[in-house]
């Protein structure tokens, strides 16, 4: 089994800084994968949604930093499918799917604007997206944490 170290070492994952204020220490950490980065340097602005005073962007970064300072988000994380591992964190516009690694780390393996998961075939669109996150998972030889929030969080 791989390390977050030995993989962000390998730049197979790279860690997300969060803009944290004054006096503000990481309660939780998130390694985003190289495709996860692709598409919020590439796509995400490219995305329907947002406003002047919240771009996508923002809106990312702001559930981002919330994770990582261990804001309480109970409607903003959701279980994909427990029983494996996966999970999405969730805002208006955006869901990011990956899994908990480790007690209060996360890997994001993937994103989606919320329009393209809905509508006809949600149910195929996240399978794809639950084996997509269960391959890459297994690709960088990680062990997702499988149980309720509250047991993994």
């Amino acid at each position: 089994m791989s390390t977050l170290i030995e993989l962000i070492d390998d730049e197979f994952l790279i860690p997300y800084e969060p803009e944290l204020g004054p006096g503000e220490l990481p309660l939780r950490s998130i390694c985003l994968t190289p495709g996860f980065v692709d598409w919020v340097d590439n796509a995400l602005d490219q995305l329907p949604g947002g406003t002047k005073q919240m771009t996508l962007r923002d809106e990312a970064e702001q559930i981002l930093d919330a994770f990582v300072r261990g804001d309480k988000l109970t409607g903003n994380m959701y279980k994909i499918k427990p029983e494996v591992g996966l999970w999405k964190l969730h805002t208006p516009n955006l869901r990011m799917c990956g899994a908990i690694v480790g007690v209060t780390k996360l890997v994001l393996v993937s994103g989606h604007h919320q329009s393209d998961l809905h509508g006809k075939n949600t149910t195929k669109k996240y399978a794809s997206i639950h084996k997509n996150v269960l391959a890459c998972m297994k690709k960088l030889r990680l062990k997702p944490l499988v149980g309720e929030r509250h047991e993994v969080l």
